[in-house]
């Protein structure tokens, strides 16, 4: 049997139209065959007669993804969080740095 020739993913090119977006709230569903992220940013809250405080997240990006890629976006997400902990220590609870920086 022939060895199989081996594969390597390059760098991800961003075409110069991608722009960065800024996310601080996410939605997670699944089907059986996918899974759907929901990035958002949280609005500025704003309070109902009935005194409810209601926070309105936006949508900026809807991801779906195929249900065998997510195990990989997991481990690539630990791997990344726990280089962030050893350089940065834990970061700030959600609400206390919850605009980007500048």
């Amino acid at each position: 049997m022939a060895d199989q020739p081996s594969m390597r993913i390059d760098s991800v090119v961003l075409p110069p139209d991608v722009q960065p977006t800024y996310a601080n709230f996410a939605a997670v569903n699944h089907t059986p065959w996918d899974f759907r992220v929901t990035f958002a940013q949280l609005q500025v809250p704003h309070e109902r007669g009935s005194g409810e405080v209601v926070l309105t997240p936006r949508a900026v990006v809807d991801l779906v993804l195929p249900a065998g890629a997510v195990h990989g976006l997991i481990m690539a997400l630990k791997e990344n969080y726990d280089a962030y902990l050893a350089a940065y220590g834990p970061p700030a609870l959600q609400g206390d740095a919850d605009q980007p920086p500048g």
